[in-house]
Protein backbone atom coordinates (compact mmCIF):
# COMPACT_ATOMS: atom_id res chain seq x y z
CA UNK A 1 0.00 0.00 0.00
CA UNK A 2 1.38 3.41 -1.01
CA UNK A 3 2.69 5.76 1.73
CA UNK A 4 0.86 9.27 1.92
CA UNK A 5 2.08 11.59 0.10
CA UNK A 6 2.73 13.69 3.79
CA UNK A 7 4.52 10.92 5.19
CA UNK A 8 7.08 10.63 1.76
CA UNK A 9 8.17 14.69 2.33
CA UNK A 10 8.52 15.21 6.17
CA UNK A 11 12.23 15.47 6.15
CA UNK A 12 11.09 18.47 3.59
CA UNK A 13 9.75 20.21 5.87
CA UNK A 14 13.03 19.96 8.20
CA UNK A 15 15.07 22.08 6.13
CA UNK A 16 14.74 25.69 6.26
CA UNK A 17 15.08 27.09 2.39
CA UNK A 18 17.01 29.81 0.93
CA UNK A 19 14.27 32.29 1.82
CA UNK A 20 14.51 32.15 5.52
CA UNK A 21 17.84 34.03 5.25
CA UNK A 22 16.40 37.11 3.55
CA UNK A 23 12.78 37.44 5.94
CA UNK A 24 12.02 39.48 8.84
CA UNK A 25 12.86 37.93 12.37
CA UNK A 26 9.67 37.39 13.15
CA UNK A 27 8.48 35.56 10.25
CA UNK A 28 11.57 33.40 10.79
CA UNK A 29 10.68 32.93 14.39
CA UNK A 30 7.59 31.54 13.00
CA UNK A 31 8.66 29.69 10.39
CA UNK A 32 11.02 27.76 12.81
CA UNK A 33 8.01 27.37 15.23
CA UNK A 34 5.77 25.72 12.32
CA UNK A 35 9.15 23.28 11.37
CA UNK A 36 9.48 22.30 14.99
CA UNK A 37 5.71 22.27 15.47
CA UNK A 38 5.30 20.07 12.12
CA UNK A 39 8.06 17.23 13.04
CA UNK A 40 6.07 16.92 16.19
CA UNK A 41 2.97 16.00 14.62
CA UNK A 42 1.40 19.19 15.56
CA UNK A 43 0.08 19.92 12.12
CA UNK A 44 -2.51 22.12 12.09
CA UNK A 45 -0.88 24.66 14.61
CA UNK A 46 1.92 24.03 12.00
CA UNK A 47 -0.19 25.29 9.37
CA UNK A 48 -1.11 28.76 11.21
CA UNK A 49 2.34 29.39 11.91
CA UNK A 50 3.49 28.67 7.89
CA UNK A 51 0.70 31.46 7.19
CA UNK A 52 1.42 33.77 9.69
CA UNK A 53 4.86 33.77 8.31
CA UNK A 54 3.49 34.44 4.87
CA UNK A 55 1.53 37.19 5.64
CA UNK A 56 4.43 39.10 6.96
CA UNK A 57 6.74 37.89 4.28
CA UNK A 58 4.79 36.85 1.66
CA UNK A 59 6.71 33.87 -0.10
CA UNK A 60 5.36 31.40 -2.64
CA UNK A 61 8.22 28.69 -1.53
CA UNK A 62 6.11 28.65 1.77
CA UNK A 63 2.91 27.61 -0.04
CA UNK A 64 4.38 24.03 -0.22
CA UNK A 65 5.16 24.36 3.55
CA UNK A 66 1.34 25.25 3.67
CA UNK A 67 0.68 22.32 1.67
CA UNK A 68 2.22 19.63 3.82
CA UNK A 69 0.89 20.55 6.88
CA UNK A 70 -2.79 21.32 5.94
CA UNK A 71 -2.53 17.86 3.59
CA UNK A 72 -1.19 16.22 7.15
CA UNK A 73 -3.59 17.85 9.60
CA UNK A 74 -6.63 16.52 6.63
CA UNK A 75 -7.84 19.80 5.88
CA UNK A 76 -7.91 18.64 1.71
CA UNK A 77 -9.12 22.05 0.97
CA UNK A 78 -6.63 24.51 2.02
CA UNK A 79 -3.88 22.02 0.96
CA UNK A 80 -5.38 21.66 -2.69
CA UNK A 81 -5.12 25.05 -2.82
CA UNK A 82 -1.91 26.06 -1.19
CA UNK A 83 -0.13 23.29 -3.55
CA UNK A 84 -1.84 25.06 -6.99
CA UNK A 85 -0.63 28.64 -5.49
CA UNK A 86 2.80 26.77 -5.24
CA UNK A 87 2.78 25.94 -8.46
CA UNK A 88 1.29 29.01 -10.48
CA UNK A 89 3.12 31.36 -8.32
CA UNK A 90 6.88 29.42 -8.56
CA UNK A 91 6.31 28.76 -12.33
CA UNK A 92 9.53 27.74 -14.12
CA UNK A 93 11.34 28.02 -10.22
CA UNK A 94 10.07 25.26 -9.06
CA UNK A 95 12.52 22.37 -9.29
CA UNK A 96 11.73 20.02 -11.95
CA UNK A 97 11.49 16.90 -9.58
CA UNK A 98 9.35 19.03 -6.92
CA UNK A 99 6.55 19.59 -9.41
CA UNK A 100 6.32 16.47 -10.42
CA UNK A 101 5.54 15.13 -6.79
CA UNK A 102 3.47 18.31 -6.23
CA UNK A 103 1.24 17.67 -9.20
CA UNK A 104 0.40 13.66 -8.11
CA UNK A 105 -1.19 15.18 -4.47
CA UNK A 106 -3.29 17.61 -6.38
CA UNK A 107 -4.34 14.83 -8.46
CA UNK A 108 -4.69 13.00 -4.76
CA UNK A 109 -6.33 16.06 -3.16
CA UNK A 110 -8.65 16.70 -6.06
CA UNK A 111 -10.77 13.66 -5.53
CA UNK A 112 -11.09 14.54 -1.74
CA UNK A 113 -12.05 17.98 -1.98
CA UNK A 114 -15.78 19.72 -2.59
CA UNK A 115 -16.30 23.22 -3.16
CA UNK A 116 -18.43 26.07 -0.98
CA UNK A 117 -19.74 28.41 -2.61
CA UNK A 118 -20.92 31.64 0.07
CA UNK A 119 -23.11 34.41 -0.80
CA UNK A 120 -24.11 37.20 1.57
CA UNK A 121 -23.60 40.37 2.69
CA UNK A 122 -20.05 42.01 1.74
CA UNK A 123 -17.48 42.06 4.47
CA UNK A 124 -19.09 38.85 6.35
CA UNK A 125 -16.19 36.67 6.77
CA UNK A 126 -16.47 32.83 5.77
CA UNK A 127 -15.31 30.97 8.63
CA UNK A 128 -14.25 26.62 8.30
CA UNK A 129 -13.71 25.11 11.67
CA UNK A 130 -12.56 28.24 13.52
CA UNK A 131 -10.09 29.49 10.74
CA UNK A 132 -11.16 32.18 8.54
CA UNK A 133 -11.42 31.47 4.81
CA UNK A 134 -12.42 34.24 2.96
CA UNK A 135 -14.42 37.28 2.44
CA UNK A 136 -17.36 38.16 1.02
CA UNK A 137 -17.54 38.36 -1.79
CA UNK A 138 -15.94 35.53 -2.84
CA UNK A 139 -13.45 35.33 -5.89
CA UNK A 140 -14.49 31.91 -6.42
CA UNK A 141 -15.76 29.17 -4.42
CA UNK A 142 -13.79 28.05 -1.20
CA UNK A 143 -12.05 24.15 -1.50
CA UNK A 144 -13.10 22.06 1.46
CA UNK A 145 -12.12 18.50 2.73
CA UNK A 146 -15.03 15.83 1.41
CA UNK A 147 -16.53 13.03 3.38
CA UNK A 148 -16.87 14.72 7.19
CA UNK A 149 -18.62 17.28 8.58
CA UNK A 150 -17.09 20.65 9.04
CA UNK A 151 -18.69 23.69 10.63
CA UNK A 152 -19.40 26.45 8.43
CA UNK A 153 -20.10 30.20 9.53
CA UNK A 154 -20.86 33.07 7.68
CA UNK A 155 -20.01 35.91 10.06
CA UNK A 156 -20.43 39.90 10.11
CA UNK A 157 -18.61 41.93 12.30
CA UNK A 158 -20.05 40.11 16.21
CA UNK A 159 -23.01 38.87 14.25
CA UNK A 160 -23.11 35.30 13.05
CA UNK A 161 -25.32 35.23 10.01
CA UNK A 162 -25.61 31.32 9.80
CA UNK A 163 -23.74 28.70 11.17
CA UNK A 164 -24.30 24.93 10.18
CA UNK A 165 -22.94 21.95 9.39
CA UNK A 166 -21.68 20.58 6.27
CA UNK A 167 -20.75 17.09 4.82
CA UNK A 168 -20.33 16.79 1.02
CA UNK A 169 -18.43 14.15 -1.57
CA UNK A 170 -15.76 14.76 -3.71
CA UNK A 171 -16.51 16.95 -6.69
CA UNK A 172 -19.79 18.38 -5.02
CA UNK A 173 -20.58 22.16 -4.63
CA UNK A 174 -22.46 23.10 -1.16
CA UNK A 175 -24.12 26.30 -1.99
CA UNK A 176 -24.98 29.15 0.77
CA UNK A 177 -27.10 31.75 -0.40
CA UNK A 178 -27.67 34.81 2.14
CA UNK A 179 -28.48 37.07 0.21
CA UNK A 180 -32.17 39.00 0.79
CA UNK A 181 -34.64 37.84 -1.78
CA UNK A 182 -35.96 40.63 -4.36
CA UNK A 183 -39.25 42.41 -3.52
CA UNK A 184 -41.61 42.41 -5.18
CA UNK A 185 -43.52 45.19 -7.04
CA UNK A 186 -46.98 45.48 -5.23
CA UNK A 187 -49.49 45.94 -8.30
CA UNK A 188 -52.85 47.98 -7.85
CA UNK A 189 -55.63 45.22 -9.15
CA UNK A 190 -58.79 47.85 -10.69
CA UNK A 191 -61.73 47.84 -9.06
CA UNK A 192 -64.08 45.13 -9.68
CA UNK A 193 -67.36 46.05 -12.48
CA UNK A 194 -70.14 46.58 -10.47
CA UNK A 195 -72.66 47.67 -13.29
CA UNK A 196 -75.97 45.77 -12.62
CA UNK A 197 -77.58 43.78 -15.70
CA UNK A 198 -81.23 42.62 -16.49
CA UNK A 199 -81.36 38.95 -15.60
CA UNK A 200 -81.59 36.75 -17.84
CA UNK A 201 -82.75 33.16 -17.75
CA UNK A 202 -80.44 30.17 -17.54
CA UNK A 203 -80.90 26.95 -18.64
CA UNK A 204 -81.38 23.60 -16.17
CA UNK A 205 -77.68 23.18 -14.91
CA UNK A 206 -76.74 20.32 -12.95
CA UNK A 207 -74.14 20.74 -9.75
CA UNK A 208 -72.74 17.78 -8.41
CA UNK A 209 -72.83 18.14 -4.74
CA UNK A 210 -70.17 16.09 -2.85
CA UNK A 211 -70.69 15.25 1.10
CA UNK A 212 -67.48 15.66 3.13
CA UNK A 213 -68.16 11.77 3.98
CA UNK A 214 -67.47 11.09 0.16
CA UNK A 215 -64.27 13.70 -0.10
CA UNK A 216 -62.70 11.98 3.54
CA UNK A 217 -62.82 8.41 1.91
CA UNK A 218 -61.63 9.13 -1.31
CA UNK A 219 -58.82 11.19 0.19
CA UNK A 220 -58.15 8.62 2.38
CA UNK A 221 -57.87 5.75 -0.51
CA UNK A 222 -55.36 8.09 -2.37
CA UNK A 223 -53.54 8.33 0.15
CA UNK A 224 -52.87 4.92 1.20
CA UNK A 225 -52.52 4.17 -2.17
CA UNK A 226 -49.37 6.50 -2.76
CA UNK A 227 -48.31 5.41 0.70
CA UNK A 228 -48.32 1.80 -0.74
CA UNK A 229 -47.01 2.71 -3.99
CA UNK A 230 -43.84 4.25 -2.24
CA UNK A 231 -43.20 1.91 0.16
CA UNK A 232 -43.36 -0.60 -2.55
CA UNK A 233 -40.69 0.53 -4.79
CA UNK A 234 -38.79 1.65 -1.77
CA UNK A 235 -38.40 -1.96 -0.19
CA UNK A 236 -37.83 -3.05 -4.19
CA UNK A 237 -34.66 -0.59 -4.18
CA UNK A 238 -33.70 -2.50 -0.88
CA UNK A 239 -34.17 -5.40 -1.84
CA UNK A 240 -32.39 -5.00 -5.43
CA UNK A 241 -29.81 -3.01 -3.56
CA UNK A 242 -29.25 -6.43 -1.17
CA UNK A 243 -28.75 -8.58 -4.09
CA UNK A 244 -26.12 -6.92 -5.19
CA UNK A 245 -23.75 -6.88 -2.18
CA UNK A 246 -24.85 -10.42 -1.87
CA UNK A 247 -22.73 -10.34 -5.13
CA UNK A 248 -19.96 -8.75 -4.01
CA UNK A 249 -19.94 -10.71 -1.39
CA UNK A 250 -19.91 -13.66 -3.12
CA UNK A 251 -17.25 -12.74 -5.61
CA UNK A 252 -14.71 -11.52 -2.30
CA UNK A 253 -15.43 -14.62 -0.49
CA UNK A 254 -13.82 -16.48 -3.45
CA UNK A 255 -11.34 -13.85 -3.14
CA UNK A 256 -10.50 -14.71 0.31
CA UNK A 257 -10.58 -18.31 -0.79
CA UNK A 258 -8.16 -18.26 -3.06
CA UNK A 259 -5.58 -16.50 -1.42
CA UNK A 260 -6.36 -18.43 1.84
CA UNK A 261 -5.18 -21.43 1.84
CA UNK A 262 -6.22 -23.72 4.29
CA UNK A 263 -8.44 -21.67 5.71
CA UNK A 264 -5.30 -19.10 6.92
CA UNK A 265 -5.23 -15.16 5.73
CA UNK A 266 -1.69 -14.19 6.38
CA UNK A 267 -1.60 -11.12 3.45
CA UNK A 268 -3.25 -7.96 3.94
CA UNK A 269 -4.70 -8.76 0.48
CA UNK A 270 -6.65 -12.01 1.90
CA UNK A 271 -7.85 -9.89 5.03
CA UNK A 272 -8.82 -7.23 3.15
CA UNK A 273 -10.98 -9.80 0.97
CA UNK A 274 -12.39 -11.67 3.68
CA UNK A 275 -13.38 -8.20 5.73
CA UNK A 276 -14.95 -7.10 2.49
CA UNK A 277 -17.15 -10.71 1.98
CA UNK A 278 -17.77 -9.88 5.63
CA UNK A 279 -19.61 -6.62 5.32
CA UNK A 280 -20.93 -7.03 2.19
CA UNK A 281 -22.99 -10.12 3.43
CA UNK A 282 -23.85 -8.09 6.69
CA UNK A 283 -25.42 -5.33 4.21
CA UNK A 284 -26.78 -8.07 2.03
CA UNK A 285 -29.15 -9.46 4.55
CA UNK A 286 -29.96 -5.85 6.09
CA UNK A 287 -31.39 -4.37 3.03
CA UNK A 288 -32.96 -7.65 1.69
CA UNK A 289 -34.88 -7.98 5.08
CA UNK A 290 -35.77 -4.71 4.93
CA UNK A 291 -36.89 -4.55 1.71
CA UNK A 292 -39.06 -7.20 2.28
CA UNK A 293 -40.77 -6.18 5.00
CA UNK A 294 -40.95 -2.21 3.85
CA UNK A 295 -41.98 -3.34 0.55
CA UNK A 296 -44.57 -5.49 1.84
CA UNK A 297 -46.21 -2.94 3.89
CA UNK A 298 -46.57 -1.09 1.07
CA UNK A 299 -48.15 -3.39 -1.08
CA UNK A 300 -50.59 -4.10 1.78
CA UNK A 301 -51.04 -0.88 1.93
CA UNK A 302 -51.93 -0.39 -1.69
CA UNK A 303 -54.52 -3.33 -1.93
CA UNK A 304 -56.24 -1.67 1.27
CA UNK A 305 -56.20 1.60 -1.05
CA UNK A 306 -57.57 0.42 -3.93
CA UNK A 307 -60.28 -1.66 -2.04
CA UNK A 308 -61.58 1.37 -0.11
CA UNK A 309 -61.53 3.39 -3.19
CA UNK A 310 -63.68 0.87 -4.67
CA UNK A 311 -66.10 0.62 -1.67
CA UNK A 312 -66.60 4.87 -1.81
CA UNK A 313 -67.23 4.63 -5.28
CA UNK A 314 -70.85 2.84 -4.05
CA UNK A 315 -71.68 5.53 -2.70
CA UNK A 316 -74.94 7.71 -3.61
CA UNK A 317 -74.44 11.33 -4.80
CA UNK A 318 -77.28 13.77 -4.54
CA UNK A 319 -77.12 16.05 -7.51
CA UNK A 320 -79.66 18.79 -7.65
CA UNK A 321 -80.99 20.26 -10.81
CA UNK A 322 -82.54 23.54 -11.06
CA UNK A 323 -83.74 26.02 -13.44
CA UNK A 324 -85.63 29.04 -13.98
CA UNK A 325 -89.17 27.95 -11.80
CA UNK A 326 -88.11 24.82 -10.10
CA UNK A 327 -85.97 22.20 -8.79
CA UNK A 328 -85.22 18.19 -8.67
CA UNK A 329 -82.94 16.46 -6.87
CA UNK A 330 -81.35 13.48 -8.49
CA UNK A 331 -79.34 10.39 -6.85
CA UNK A 332 -76.57 8.45 -8.46
CA UNK A 333 -73.84 6.13 -8.05
CA UNK A 334 -73.96 2.20 -8.78
CA UNK A 335 -77.12 0.21 -7.00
Amino acid sequence: MPKPFWIIVISMAVAVPAWADEVDDRAKVLFDEASALFNEGQYAAAAARFREADTIRPSWKLQYNIGQAESASKQYGPALVAFERYLAEGGDDVPEKRYGEVMDEIRRLREMVASLDVKGPEGAQVVVDEVVRGTLPLEGVLKISAGRSQKVEVRLGEDILDSRNVRASGGDTVVIDLTPPAMAENATAPPPDITRSEPVEEPIRREPVTTASSDTGNGRARKLKLAGGILLGVGSAAAVAGAVFGGLAIDRAGVAGDLCPERVCTTDDAKYALWDGLTFGILANVLISAGAVVGTTGLVLLIVGTKKERADRMALTPIPSVGPGFGALTLEGRF
